[in-house]
């Protein structure tokens, strides 16, 4: 079977590593007693402030870490908090393509001040890197436009924690920065429509900025980033038909960057590992095993269908636990870049 190479973006590790929940592990940020630390203080100014734009029907949210969301008391949780869904994960996945896109003709526009980016894209191409499809008529279906739109709205009103690391050389010292910042990973400034006259229909725009975790401007690392196709959205609609789930989303997601990384034929996932990538504490704590099970399996299958992998099998490790095996597709497609 001859080899075809699939148009690829590249998507930061550092904004998986927020969407699943796995960014502050390399900081100290509690101290002896598991408190946070007084350079983190911040983080309950910001619970502070959420719970107060509710309390007057605002509809904020904060995406948590899973160190910092158990140290959050539940009363206060449940009033802030909202999981990812699967249509935000997928809005990332556009946006990503979107912004890179816009970045390789010169009109991604980098604010070095607030360390994000601005862009502007038509609602259309939003549409299509998402995922749908448009009918017989040349139109994409009304319902499915709207849960794209919920999507990108809700994360406009969610923040997220984000890790700062910066390094600057003073008088032949090298000093590193490291702390936390809590802010929206995309904001929508404005929505409106450029006509000429005499048209009846013009052309809408929307206007985004993003945080700075999307992209590494000052230097494409390779280690920053792993290969996607640009269509995936596209392909995990065509092969999973109906409610998309958000574990599924980002074991795909988290697949292709072990994929990406690793040489050989075959990853291997301890049982415990995936219940942490794909977000699935809630069923464990709940033990609702056979919820896990079914989830984990439906990845693989996913995979299967997106031919990442060929097969995969469950088996045990040397200390007994649960692991699995997949075997990764060679040369059936070829990520370039």
């Amino acid at each position: 079977m001859e080899e075809q190479v699939q148009d690829v973006i590249h998507y930061p590790n550092g904004l998986l590593k927020i969407e699943t929940g796995q960014q502050c592990k390399q900081l100290e940020i509690f101290d002896d007693e598991g408190e946070l630390k007084k350079e983190f203080r911040h983080v309950n100014e910001e619970i502070g402030e959420v719970l107060k734009l509710n309390n007057n029907g605002a509809n904020y949210s904060i995406e948590f870490p899973r160190e910092i969301e158990q140290k959050v008391p539940e009363k206060y949780r449940k009033s802030i908090t909202k999981e990812l869904t699967a249509n935000e994960v997928r809005i990332l996945t556009a946006i990503v393509v979107m912004a890179q896109k816009a970045k390789s003709v010169g009109k991604l526009y980098y604010l070095d001040k607030i360390d994000r980016a601005y862009f502007e894209f038509n609602p259309w191409d939003l549409y299509k890197c998402a995922g749908l499809e448009k009918d017989k008529s040349g139109r994409y279906d009304k319902r499915q436009k709207e849960f794209v739109k919920q999507a990108l709205v809700g994360l406009d009103h969610k923040k997220f924690f984000i890790p700062v690391r910066k390094v600057k050389k003073v008088k032949g010292k090298i000093f590193e920065y490291t702390g936390i910042k809590i802010e929206r990973l995309i904001e929508i400034h404005e929505i409106g429509e450029w006509k000429k006259e005499g048209d009846m229909e013009g052309r809408p725009v929307m206007k985004l900025t993003v945080d700075s975790v999307f992209f590494d401007f000052k230097r494409e690392k390779k280690q920053t980033y792993f290969n996607i196709p640009t269509d995936l959205n596209n392909r995990i609609r065509k092969v999973n038909i109906g409610r998309p789930n958000t574990s599924v989303e980002l074991f795909i997601k988290c697949l292709y960057q072990v994929c990406h990384m690793a040489d050989k034929d075959k990853v291997e996932y301890s049982y415990n590992r995936l219940v942490e990538i794909m977000k699935l504490d809630k069923y464990r704590i709940n033990k609702h095993h056979s919820r896990i099970d079914k989830t984990i399996n439906k990845a693989f299958e996913t995979a299967r269908k997106l031919m990442i992998i060929n097969d995969w099998e469950e088996t045990k490790s040397k200390h007994g636990s649960k692991k699995y095996i997949l075997h990764i597709s060679k040369g059936k497609y070829l990520l370039a870049g």
